[in-house]
């Protein structure tokens, strides 16, 4: 009989305890249904040995010490701790879990316990419960000021790699737990000269091992398991991911990201903290506290930062500048006795005066209603001077004050005629401005102005009044490089007293910093965009991990193959997980002939009665290009099996639906190569990258490419600053779909054969084949066939079930009962604390018809697999029939009808009927009808024009006319032109000639300097025809341009 052992004491129970159990292999089939937990509540007698195993507890005045290390029974029991409890029936162990003392009741001094057994059927999805794959918990830094950063409930960091092209093509070989396949997700769709395809780093993303995925999911529950199908070589075959840009993740953006302040106040106008150069002086902002910077890219000695890493940012540097002015002063110019004198105004109005030149002070405290004569002692100070010659220095201020005209036309003199300026006469038109500035410095290009922004310098303060200005500067979309070095500064020009001579330029330059006081405060940010991976960045594998729980992830794994869970009877903790097939044959016979008690009711009913009428296996339905084709033309999702069954009282639906989205093949002309192609499914004007669901697909490695692909990508830092190239021929490619193989597949991850395929055979691929070896036929079908035969029965009766029964229970055996073989589907109500009948519920196996698999050849017509649940052949093609047009949308557009494009057209717009674009051209338009262009041509342009025929690249056709191409030509010495060339000179290393070609009709040239050197770039013709009636034209300054076009005899500037 049964019993409860705590700790290892036994509990006594009260007679006739009713502790039952029930087993379903519905457990087996949809472990993520099983019940973890099991409660029963047992009334227990206080005998003595309860009692004391509960330390008596009744006694209201024990008092008790517990101890943490010791077992919770006997005096040491607290009823607020967990005790370990064990189920056990004949010696075998039925359970195990943990026991809680509720309450007691005392009755006419009889006690009893109410003690709740908690049964712990330990379950890995309740483990996982709702996280996802790419979840995390935001865990704070160390220091209080430190930014969080997020760690990964599972993480894939381990798998992080620089994205770049040995990674990328290392990765085919296929020993790492991840693969960059051949994918197209319509981030370009270019061909070299001779039609080759064109792929670059930007065009792969990394895919996951499911194998990888499904290890690091168990090993976040804690759970290990048994399966000869993970550890099969289709299982590590499996590969997946979310159809998703590849970007940087929070802490790869964390590391870029950096913000710094100025904190310390000081006085930017100081000649200590300019750099004085020719043409100005600038500052380096003095950003010395760092705000964040998690990735120590933000140099403080220098006030710069200096990129750890790769990446696109928006730079800003937002600051506010505090002017106050410490002197107001003035300055007259003596020509005759060649004397600067300078007059300070104070603050009660009067004036102290100097000698510029010496410094010397002259007069202090003076009223400024006197002549500067009077003031200076010159008896020549006021010559020149408006508004006469014996003005005082107030009426002179005042009137210069108010006097635009005077005032410009004054300050803007010379040292013959004598000057009157100062710092509160710049304004109006001679409004100064500063720059605020964004500066960058490259290894290999040398420093750079990022972006700049003007603000203005308002000079018109009283002496101690303060004044605020604000500049904020923006870089955006900054490629960065590693090593590169930004920061801000503020440059002076000095063309903000370009109005003035030179000596006076140079007067009020030199009292900047004696008038006036300049503060900063602000900030500097670099923040990274986080708008696609840049090659040779680093690939942050936890950004790339699918968007979906882990729970729908490892469900669907188990409903795709059909996959029975089992727990491990000497392991809790570890699964053992097999198809069901597999499964099944793993078992044993038991025969239960005496177990039945036949003197009870046996009831057999017909299976068929409890299934239903429609089983439905199916992808989830996805929105790009070609599943969305295929569902608005088919009516279900690619790759969807639906079978009815032959039963005329069922009338409901099962759908098993995994997590997935299927994925179709679609030929990459001109090549043998068969892909997936995921594009946005508006596709007017082209392929272009979409957003999808989660993938799964199958990685075969390596096929033969016919033709060869070119792989172009960047070499190293900090070469790869060049955006210089590197071409590599490549004539295998990565295949990964949902075929084992595109050609010759065996294999088809799909549930059934898709009614419509996007591919179809031409000179390269050859015969094609295809298969119905999918999920339904090799995992589902027997299973299927099973419980809709109708001879499929099933068996409910009572058993004499034994705790031995029960310790051997295993679904994978056969039951013997009547001569026939049956499955256990559920045990209900089982008591191992009393004797008696247990409810059973049983299938009868039937002869499993191994149907086999077949291949057949693409492109004809008719159906394969039995007779009962057959299959048609698909169609092929991935031409779309529009209006009578031909054409393959993915890679343009073509209104009207009957227009016929050829195979490997990219990048074509139509409108129009009849038009031919012959195979392999790119980059054609055409607005018009019964044009036609020839094969392998680039460039060409038909508008508004019929019947024309073009065999050269390169071509433009409008109204019927015939025009050449613009091309763009760099010149840095003598260069004589052709027809419709943009000829962009750049003299600095010397003056030279650019000769006009030789005059005809309808020639059209454009000709402009730029470069900022003094050499001359002179236009002349070939023939000595004029040119608007000049023998040559010469262009001096940087920017210059002419536009040239001809008659027959004459050229004209446009």
């Amino acid at each position: 009989m049964g019993e409860v052992v705590i700790e290892g004491r036994r509990l006594d129970v009260k007679d006739g305890l009713d502790f039952s159990f029930n087993y379903s292999i519905a457990d087996v089939r949809d472990p993520n249904k099983r019940s973890t937990e099991y409660s029963k509540t047992i009334s227990c007698p206080g005998t003595p040995s309860n009692d004391e195993l509960f330390g008596n507890i009744w006694d209201v005045n024990i008092n008790n010490a517990y101890d943490s290390t010791d077992t919770n029974i006997d005096a040491n029991f607290n009823p607020n701790k967990k005790a370990e409890a064990r189920v056990i029936a004949d010696g075998v162990e039925v359970m195990t879990g943990v026991v809680q003392l509720r309450g007691i009741t005392i009755l006419n001094g009889k006690i009893d316990y109410e003690v709740v057994f908690i049964g712990n059927l330990i379950n890995i999805f309740s483990k996982m419960g709702d996280k996802g794959l790419n979840d995390f918990q935001l865990i704070q830094g160390e220091e209080e000021d430190d930014l969080p950063y997020r760690e990964y409930y599972i993480d894939f960091s381990d798998l992080n790699h620089t994205f770049n092209y040995d990674n990328i093509v290392g990765s085919w070989n296929y020993n790492e737990g991840y693969v960059y396949p051949m994918v197209d997700c319509g981030e370009s769709t270019e061909s070299d000269a001779v039609g080759r395809r064109l792929w670059h780093p930007s065009d792969f993303r990394p895919w996951l091992k499911v194998k990888t995925v499904v290890d690091r999911i168990f090993a976040f529950a804690e759970f290990t398991y048994t399966s000869s199908f993970f550890d099969s070589n289709l299982f590590s075959r499996l590969i997946t991911s979310e159809i998703k840009e590849t970007v940087l993740s929070f802490n790869e953006l964390q590391q870029r990201n950096t913000e710094a302040e100025i904190g310390t106040t000081y006085d930017l106008l100081d000649p200590a903290h300019l750099t004085q150069q020719p043409w100005g002086a600038f500052h380096t902002l003095n950003f010395d506290t760092v705000v964040y910077d998690v990735g120590s890219n933000w140099q403080t000695a220098t006030f710069l930062y200096q990129a750890q890493n790769e990446l696109i940012a928006n730079i800003t540097s937002s600051v506010e500048y505090r002017l106050r002015r410490t002197r107001q002063s003035y300055y007259s110019f003596a020509p005759s006795s060649l004397a600067v004198y300078r007059y300070d105004i104070r603050s009660n109005g009067n004036c102290d005066v100097y000698n510029n030149g010496t410094g010397g002070l002259i007069n202090s405290n003076e009223s400024t209603a006197q002549s500067l004569s009077a003031l200076t002692g010159d008896a020549n100070a006021n010559l020149g001077i408006p508004p006469s010659s014996n003005s005082n220095l107030s009426d002179i201020i005042t009137t210069l004050l108010a006097d635009e005209t005077l005032r410009d036309s004054f300050i803007s003199g010379d040292d013959s005629s004598g000057f009157f300026i100062g710092w509160d006469l710049m304004y109006g038109t001679q409004q100064p401005y500063f720059t605020q500035k964004i500066k960058g410095n490259n290894s290999i290009w040398g420093g750079f102005t990022s972006a700049e922004e003007l603000f203005p310098f308002d000079p018109q303060l009283d002496v101690s009044s303060i004044a605020y200005s604000n500049s904020y500067v923006t870089s955006e979309e900054q490629q960065i490089y590693t090593g590169d070095q930004f920061w801000s500064e503020v440059f002076i020009p000095y063309t903000i007293l370009d109005s003035l001579d030179s000596s006076t330029r140079a007067i009020l330059w030199n009292g900047l910093d004696e008038e006036y006081e300049m503060k900063p405060l602000g900030t500097f940010e670099v923040l990274a965009q986080n708008n696609g991976l840049i090659e040779w960045q680093n690939m942050d594998m936890n950004a790339m991990v699918p968007d979906v729980k882990m729970s729908e992830f490892l469900m669907s794994i188990f409903k795709m193959f059909n996959l029975y869970v089992t727990t491990d009877p000497n392991n809790e903790s570890n699964l053992l997980i097999e198809t069901r097939d597999d499964f099944y044959a793993a078992g044993t016979t038991r025969d239960w002939n005496k177990k039945l008690a036949r003197d009870k009711k046996v009831n057999l009913e017909p299976l068929g009665r409890l299934t239903a009428r429609e089983f439905i296996y199916t992808y989830t339905e996805d929105e790009d290009y070609y599943n969305a084709r295929y569902q608005n033309n088919i009516g279900n999702v690619y790759g969807t099996r639906q079978l009815e069954i032959d039963n005329d009282f069922l009338n409901n639906t099962r759908e098993v639906e995994v997590v997935f989205s299927p994925t179709p093949l679609v030929n990459d002309n001109p090549s043998n190569r068969i892909i997936p192609k995921i594009y946005d499914e508006d596709i007017e004007e082209g392929a272009k990258p979409t957003e999808g669901n989660i993938r799964i697909l199958y990685y075969a490695g390596l096929l033969p490419s016919t033709p060869g692909w070119v792989f172009e990508h960047l070499p190293a830092p900090p070469l790869n600053a060049l955006n210089a190239t590197i071409t590599t021929m490549v004539n295998s490619y990565p295949y990964a779909g949902h075929l084992d193989s595109p050609l010759t597949p065996t294999l088809d991850l799909n549930f059934g054969i898709p009614q419509q395929l996007f591919y179809t055979a031409n000179t390269y691929t050859g015969t094609l084949q295809y298969t119905n070896a999918n999920l339904f036929n090799i995992y589902h079908r027997n299973y299927l066939n099973e419980i809709t035969d109708k001879d499929s029965k099933v068996l409910k009766g009572e058993f004499y079930l034994t705790p031995w029964d029960i310790a051997k229970l295993d679904f994978r055996d056969q039951i013997l009962v009547d001569n026939s073989y049956w499955r256990i589907n559920k045990i209900n109500d089982y008591n191992p604390f009393k004797e008696g009948l247990t409810k059973v519920e049983l299938i009868k196996v039937l002869d499993v018809f191994n149907q086999p698999n077949e291949v057949f050849k693409l492109g004809g017509s008719g159906s394969v697999g039995s007779a009962k649940s057959p299959e048609k052949y698909p169609r092929t093609g991935n031409k779309l029939k529009r209006n009578a047009s031909f054409l393959d949308p993915t890679k343009g557009t073509a209104r009207g009808r009957y227009n016929r494009i050829s195979p490997n057209v990219d990048s074509f717009k139509v409108l129009g009927n009849r038009n031919f674009i012959g195979e392999g051209s790119k980059n054609v338009t055409i607005l018009g009808s019964d044009n036609y262009v020839g094969a392998r041509l680039e460039n060409v342009v038909i508008i508004n024009s019929n019947n024309q025929s073009v065999y050269n690249s390169n071509t433009t056709i409008i109204d019927g006319k015939v025009y050449a191409n613009w091309t763009y030509i760099d010149a840095t010495a003598n260069y004589t032109t052709s027809n419709r060339e943009f000829v962009l000179c750049n003299s600095s290393s010397g003056a030279f000639t650019v000769t006009l070609p030789t005059l005809e009709e309808d020639i059209w040239v454009n000709i402009k300097k730029t470069d900022s050197s003094a050499n001359a770039i002179t236009i002349t013709t070939a023939d000595a025809k004029p040119i608007d009636g000049s023998n040559t034209i010469t262009l001096t300054t940087q920017y210059e341009s002419v536009d040239l076009y001809s008659s027959d005899k004459v050229w004209y500037i446009r």
